[in-house]
């Protein structure tokens, strides 16, 4: 389902850009502003969003939040602001006007406002990653984002975000396929060397 979303959110619009601003004229339709992913750690949040990279043919630029915060007043806030102007430029230089920016362990710094691990820095970073995020789209850049705490997130912070993507463990039947998938690839199937034994 995720695959056939971003097929035509993304990878058409990314290839022919002249259907995108047809859609918006004709029908008003605009994509996004970004997506956010959430659900358990090592469900693939990751894998997704790098497989969609490589499909799209997009560069594709990591931001984990968990490294940009810093312990200087509003240092935290320019350097999520240098981030977005950097990748913005990126955009403009990339042949086709965009580029994909994923921001890792989005719960390390927009957590709730009203929390009480909320302050005044928490606060003013919040407020960068919204008003960049809401600007993100029409500057080349489409955000995805992710977290294992979808709960802890600031509310304003969510809604930014026109997709919701829970990702969770995988299901028998996917587990199933994914099994059948591997062991269909001769190549990669190893079998250790079995020793004759004789019977006494």
């Amino acid at each position: 389902d995720l695959k056939e979303k971003f097929k035509s959110d993304i990878i058409e619009y990314a290839n022919h850009p002249e259907l995108e601003a047809l859609d918006f004229e004709e029908y008003g339709i605009k994509a996004p502003h970004g997506y956010l992913f959430y659900g358990p750690p090592g469900c693939g949040k990751t894998y997704i969003i790098e497989a969609l990279a490589a499909e799209s043919g997009l560069d594709m630029y990591k931001m984990d939040l968990s490294k940009v915060g810093s312990k200087y007043v509003n240092q935290t806030s320019n350097n999520i602001q240098l981030a977005f102007d950097t990748l913005k430029q990126k955009a403009k230089e990339a042949p086709n006007g965009k580029v994909l920016l994923f921001m890792d362990e989005v719960d390390a710094l927009a957590i709730e406002r009203n929390n009480a691990d909320s302050s005044g820095e928490n606060e003013k970073t919040t407020a960068t990653l919204l008003k960049n995020i809401e600007q993100a789209r029409d500057n080349g850049i489409i955000v995805f984002a992710a977290t294992n705490r979808f709960d802890s997130l600031d509310e304003a912070f969510k809604a930014r975000f026109g997709g919701q993507f829970y990702i969770g463990l995988p299901n028998e039947e996917t587990i199933k396929s994914l099994v059948e998938k591997e062991l269909s690839k001769k190549e990669s199937i190893k079998l250790p060397k079995l020793k004759k034994y004789k019977e006494k």
